[in-house]
């Protein structure tokens, strides 16, 4: 038998299931960070595609963006997937 005060029941708190409202809160901000550095990207390339980019200076500034808003993406998607559930 288990007794409430001893090892067993610290174990056990220790390895409760999430619950479901942790779940969403942690959901929710994981998409907020990535859809952040999406529309990031996809604002600098919209720039560049629509020709609204005026210098080589320019250019370099809104491709770097791109290039930030790709790298904090791919480290916010290696969190995640190194996430315990």
């Amino acid at each position: 038998m288990l007794r409430q005060a001893g090892h067993y029941a610290r174990l056990y708190a220790t390895h409760q299931p999430p619950r479901p409202d942790r779940i969403r809160a942690d959901l929710a901000r994981t998409s907020h960070e990535i859809r952040d550095r999406l529309n990031t990207m996809l604002g600098s390339l919209r720039l560049m595609v629509d020709g609204f980019i005026d210098t080589p200076a320019e250019q370099r500034e809104w491709t770097q963006a791109a290039y930030r808003a790709a790298i904090d993406l791919l480290k916010s998607l290696e969190a995640l997937e190194h996430q315990e559930l």
